[in-house]
């Protein structure tokens, strides 16, 4: 963008996505871009909150949460210059076709992000009306973003122009390569759901097949899946349960630990903020090889396994404990790949492309 562009006056966007609470991936993107265009001086922004009260009923939380969504949307579309909506790939379906309509009501270029990875074999599953719908009316905004470049791969092929890659990204990347305090990797953390899709079985079944001096930690949300009194059993005192982290709290205790665990099986797999941030504390990460996982880590940054595979992880695990030369080796990987997950680069991108949208609204 040219810098006549960036001296006009401040873009009025609104955004409409979900805010924690509950905390979750796409809550904690969402979160992380609505701050870093609060204090882009390209940008005025006005905020939706799509989330539903915890403590409402499912049914009536949702019922409420979409008309507040809904009479905000029209309320403020009037008054913005771009409308931006940012949701799974569930959301999506439900409202997305409305936020376009509604959009181009007011004649508001609008802009879709979807958070995650699988949407294509989602919405390949649901009805051919669905599609139609969503061709006649999300497709045709002026920008998709799609998390992964699979995604991205997927539908370029089937004929979309308006495709873009907008990467999950992480902050506060070391300017100078991270200096390597400790030599010998003891300490594994895992942070995320604790769900068994995100590898939580596998963690807890390795627990007898570890090195005596390996502990690993875990931090997020409790599923119904699981109590802190099963963990504590089945992790036979070196796996332990430690709580829910705010953002702000990850960054902080990352440096606590040596390598980062994420042996996932989500289907909704995208690029976790969990794995990114560990990259930029440059933490060797064990994972899989799963959905888009190996488009942010190869071998210079991780060990990727196979999902499901508890003998393998175990054996990951035990292998950058005992290999001092792979553990630096996997740091400094680690380090170097942080730097295209920039906070810095991605709100640019994403200012710029709000810029663009609105330039093309114009013509």
């Amino acid at each position: 963008m040219s810098g006549k562009a960036l001296n006009k006056k401040p873009l009025a966007v609104l955004m409409i996505g979900p805010l924690p609470p509950p905390i979750g991936g796409g809550q904690t993107v969402f979160k992380c871009l609505v701050d870093d265009l609060g204090k882009h001086n390209g940008c005025e922004i006005i905020v939706i909150n799509t989330s539903r009260s915890i403590h409402s009923i499912a049914f009536i939380g949702n019922i409420a949460a979409a008309i507040r969504v809904i009479f905000k949307l029209c309320t403020k579309s009037r008054s913005v210059d771009v409308v931006t909506f940012h949701a799974s790939r569930r959301g999506s379906l439900l409202f997305g076709p409305l936020v376009y309509i509604i959009s181009r009501f007011y004649k508001k270029p609008c802009i879709f992000r979807f958070f995650g990875g699988g949407f294509d074999s989602f919405l390949e599953s649901r009805g051919k009306i669905l599609r139609w719908l969503f061709k006649k009316t999300v497709f045709s905004s002026y920008a998709c973003l799609y998390q992964t470049k699979k995604l991205v791969n997927h539908f370029n092929e089937i004929g979309l122009k308006n495709v873009v890659w907008f990467s999950n990204y992480t902050k506060n990347i070391p300017s100078v390569p991270i200096k390597l305090s400790r030599k010998t990797c003891n300490r594994y953390v895992f942070v995320g759901r604790i769900e068994r899709d995100k590898g939580i079985d596998v963690i807890l079944d390795s627990a007898h097949f570890l090195d005596k001096e390996v502990t690993i930690d875990l931090y997020g949300p409790l599923s119904s899946t699981y109590s802190i009194e099963e963990i504590e059993y089945r992790g036979g005192g070196r796996i332990h349960y430690c709580g829910i982290l705010s953002k702000e709290e990850v960054f902080k205790t990352l440096w606590e630990y040596d390598s980062l665990v994420y042996p996932t099986c989500y289907q909704n797999e995208g690029y976790p903020g969990a794995i990114l941030d560990a990259l930029s504390h440059g933490l060797p990460i064990i994972s899989t090889d799963w959905m888009a996982i190996p488009e942010i880590l190869d071998d210079t940054c991780s060990i990727l396994i196979e999902p499901e595979d508890t003998q393998g992880f175990a054996r990951a695990v035990n292998l950058l404990h005992k290999d001092v030369d792979l553990f630096s080796r996997l740091r400094y990987g680690s380090y170097e790949r942080a730097q295209r997950f920039s906070d810095i680069h991605w709100t640019q991108f994403f200012v710029e492309l709000l810029q663009k949208s609105v330039d093309n609204n114009h013509e």
